[in-house]
């Protein structure tokens, strides 16, 4: 006995083409049979009467393989005459409300309604009655019944620093393309963390992102230790000199956007001065 398999040619997105068809019978895919694009007669005199299942996948240009189709499969007796009249399902393992569905109806080919069911997994159990009145075995099939996508915005930000979440600032997110500016000039000169998260119009929160900082001291603090002192003019000159190749800190002294000569006068004017 043979059963023709009806392959529909797939578009194919961007670049990729379907490169490979495959298919196997009740679940057993490691005798699966490569088909080629078109119609196909896959042998099923092996089978034994009853329910069985069909499954096929394709194959892409980059090797990925899509998700498996599965469908239903009734192979009757040979020599009974019998044909099959009705379908029957069930969800959940609820059979006191199981559907029959007419064989003849639509061609076999039917919707089954899972609005009403909660997001998550589920069951699908099928058989099928022939003109004796006998049913098959159940057939057994678990789904996942996705998650409705949820439209959100991000509209808050909340930060703090060092940890010190029973301060965080929480601030909007509606203007200046969502960029805020970050007040550090409470801050001790030296290494600190900053934490973040952010808010969307349903209430709900991100996860909290952590990265490390230097918050720079007073001017001519070249090594953010708070102070200023002979100690950041020899750290200033290694650097001008090539002996550190870390950037100090607190190295641009006159805030112009450059390191040279300037900032080390300017750091000896400070210390000369006392501002």
């Amino acid at each position: 006995m043979l059963i023709a398999a009806a392959l529909c040619s797939l578009a194919a997105t961007g670049q990729k083409t379907i490169v490979q068809r495959e298919c196997w019978l009740d679940g057993n895919i490691a005798a699966s049979q490569t088909m080629t694009e078109g119609t196909m007669s896959i042998d099923i005199s092996s089978l034994s009467p009853g329910l069985h299942t069909f499954a096929m996948r394709v194959q892409d240009s980059e090797g990925l393989w899509s998700s498996s189709v599965t469908r239903l499969l009734f192979v009757p007796e040979a020599s009974s005459g019998v044909a099959l009249v009705n379908y029957q399902y069930w969800l959940d393992n609820d059979i006191q409300h199981a559907v029959i569905v007419p064989s003849s109806a639509n061609h076999g080919v039917f919707t089954i309604d899972i609005s009403s069911l909660s997001e998550g997994m589920h069951s699908l159990a099928m058989r099928v009655q022939n003109t004796d009145g006998k049913w098959s075995s159940t057939v057994t099939r678990f789904f996942l019944k996705p998650v409705a996508p949820c439209e959100a915005t991000i509209v808050r930000c909340k930060y703090w620093f060092d940890d010190d979440v029973q301060h965080a600032v929480t601030a909007p997110l509606d203007g200046n393309n969502g960029v805020i500016g970050v007040d550090v000039s409470q801050l001790t000169a030296g290494e600190h963390t900053l934490s973040w998260a952010v808010g969307d119009d349903k209430g709900a929160w991100s996860e909290i992102t952590t990265e490390v900082f230097i918050a720079p001291g007073p001017p001519g603090d070249v090594n953010c230790d708070g102070g200023v002192d002979i100690r950041d003019v020899t750290e200033l000159i290694d650097y001008l000199l090539g002996i550190i190749s870390t950037t100090p800190v607190g190295s641009d002294v006159n805030y112009d956007g450059h390191i040279d000569i300037t900032d080390l006068t300017d750091l000896i004017d400070i210390l000369l001065t006392g501002g």
